[in-house]
């Protein structure tokens, strides 16, 4: 069994990370406003926010807790090449 001392080290450690998190959330919102487009596949339609920038692609899906159905983000790059 965990002695106490232990068991408050882990408390402190999992609010410190909890805190961490917040904090990084907090300063970085999800990217909401980027320019929007409908793609068709088949017969869906898929409503997509364009990362057009490296800024925009760096940043991506971060800090979003959901996403509806049939929605996506469709990352542009200037050329074809291996990502």
């Amino acid at each position: 069994m965990l002695c106490f001392k232990m068991k408050k080290i882990i408390f402190f450690a999992f609010a410190a990370l909890a805190a961490f998190q917040f904090s990084v959330w907090a300063q970085n919102p999800p990217q909401l406003d980027l320019p929007q487009t409908t793609l068709r596949a088949g017969m869906y339609l898929i409503q997509v926010q364009l990362a057009q920038t490296p800024e925009q692609q760096a940043t991506g899906l971060m800090f979003r807790r959901q996403m509806p159905d049939q929605e996506g983000m469709l990352f542009i790059f200037p050329q074809a090449t291996q990502q």
